[in-house]
């Protein structure tokens, strides 16, 4: 279950304060009729799952024409595009990827992503012994921007405390 702790928005760190700002338009954005939360991407689009060791392995397929929002990453981890054209929304800004290409999700991030070409996207995630989908997911990602332990994380590297 994810904690959700209440700040003042002039005490986060910047990070924090962009992913409120990225809450926001995603609402606006799922507003739109044919936009697709994280959760739907879970339920509509073909996954693979596959574990290698204590490795988790995860391949979704989306359609061409999607926008699409994925939850908050809590963990680094590397994500592979081995087929298609998205173009991505950030908090460095749009950019357009297309496969094959490779790249680290950095802990906090959310995407805003339209999909050009049908899209297969892999992400590798380090899991232990878990084996229970639903967990892991639960356990690396989270629709909160204030996430308690993501912003825990934040706080104590700006005081150099990692």
């Amino acid at each position: 279950m994810t904690k959700v702790i209440d700040i003042k928005a002039e005490r986060l760190p910047a990070a924090a304060e962009f992913r409120l700002q990225v809450a926001e338009l995603v609402q606006r954005i799922l507003e739109h009729e044919g936009a697709k939360s994280g959760d739907q991407i879970a339920q509509e689009y073909e996954h693979t799952h596959e574990f290698a060791g204590d490795l988790y392995i995860r391949t979704v397929e989306v359609p061409a024409g999607e926008l699409c929002v994925t939850k908050i990453h809590l963990e680094d981890h590397p994500f592979f595009i081995q087929r298609g054209r998205v173009t991505i929304l950030t908090e460095d800004g749009p950019a357009e990827v297309e496969a094959p290409y490779r790249g680290i999700t950095k802990a906090g991030c959310q995407r805003v992503g339209y999909v050009h070409e049908d899209v297969s996207w892999t992400t590798v995630h380090h899991v232990g012994d878990k084996r229970d989908v639903q967990d892991i997911e639960d356990s690396v990602t989270s629709m909160q921007p204030l996430d308690a332990e993501l912003l825990e994380r934040e706080i104590l590297a700006l005081g150099g405390l990692t």
